[in-house]
C-alpha cells in the first residue's frame, strides 16, 4: 500500500499512488510542453520512450520489442509451466500501451530531459527531448510531432567516446542551461561541458 506513508522527519505524511505500470527498468523522466515521458531499458533490445498518462500499462513483463537473454534468473515468468521463450512484440493487442519509440538493438538509453532552448529554437518547436546513452556513448535528440504528442518524427545522434549517464538539472527538475551550455556526467568519472553553437 503506497498511501499514507509516515516520514520520520518532522512527522510529515506522504501520499503516493501508482501512476503508471508495466515498466521494466526506468532510467529517466522528462516533462516538456506539459507532457511527461519516460526512458527505460529493454531486455536484449527494446529500449523504450513512453508517453505517460494516468493508469497506463506499458506491458512488462509480457510485451517487449527486446528478446530474452540466454540465461535469465528464474522468476514466476521463467519457471515450470509458465516459462516463456519470447516476449510478445505487440503491446496494444494485449491491452497495453505502445511505446512512442523503441530501439532494437539497444542503445542503453539512460537519462531523459527537455531539450535546451537553443535546440527548441533550432527545431522550431515548443518541445523536444534529449537523452544520454551508455552502450551507444551518444546524446540523442528526439524531435516530437507538435500535433501528436505520442509521435517522434525523428532523432539526431551526437557520438561521444564515453558512456553518458546524467544531465545537470535545476531544482525544478528541468535541464540546467548556462548560455547554451549543458553538463553531462560520464561513467568514467568526468563531467562534460557541452556547448551548442547554432
Amino acid at each position: 500500500n503506497l498511501k499514507n506513508i509516515d516520514y520520520n522527519e518532522e512527522n510529515v505524511r506522504v501520499n503516493a499512488d501508482i501512476f503508471t505500470m508495466g515498466h521494466r527498468n526506468p532510467q529517466g523522466l522528462a516533462e516538456t510542453d506539459k507532457k511527461f515521458y519516460s526512458a527505460e531499458h529493454g531486455p536484449k533490445g527494446g529500449d523504450e520512450i513512453n508517453l505517460l498518462y494516468k493508469n497506463a500499462n506499458f506491458g512488462w513483463p509480457v510485451s517487449s520489442y527486446g528478446t530474452k537473454y540466454y540465461l535469465e534468473p528464474n522468476s514466476e515468468f521463467n519457471a515450470g509451466e509458465k516459462i516463456i521463450k519470447f516476449y510478445e512484440n505487440s503491446h496494444s493487442k494485449f491491452g497495453f500501451t505502445e511505446p512512442v519509440f523503441q530501439f532494437t538493438p539497444s542503445i542503453a538509453i539512460s537519462a531523459l530531459t527537455n531539450c535546451p532552448k537553443i535546440l527548441e529554437k533550432y527545431y522550431q518547436r515548443k518541445g523536444c527531448l534529449i537523452s544520454t546513452s551508455l552502450k551507444d556513448k551518444s546524446l540523442y535528440i528526439f524531435i516530437l510531432d507538435e500535433n501528436q504528442s505520442n509521435k517522434i518524427i525523428g532523432f539526431e545522434k551526437i557520438q561521444f567516446e564515453r558512456r553518458l549517464r546524467n544531465f545537470a538539472l535545476n531544482y525544478n527538475g528541468k535541464l540546467f542551461e548556462n548560455r547554451d551550455t549543458i553538463f553531462v556526467t560520464t561513467d568514467d568519472g568526468y563531467v562534460l561541458e557541452i556547448k551548442f553553437e547554432i
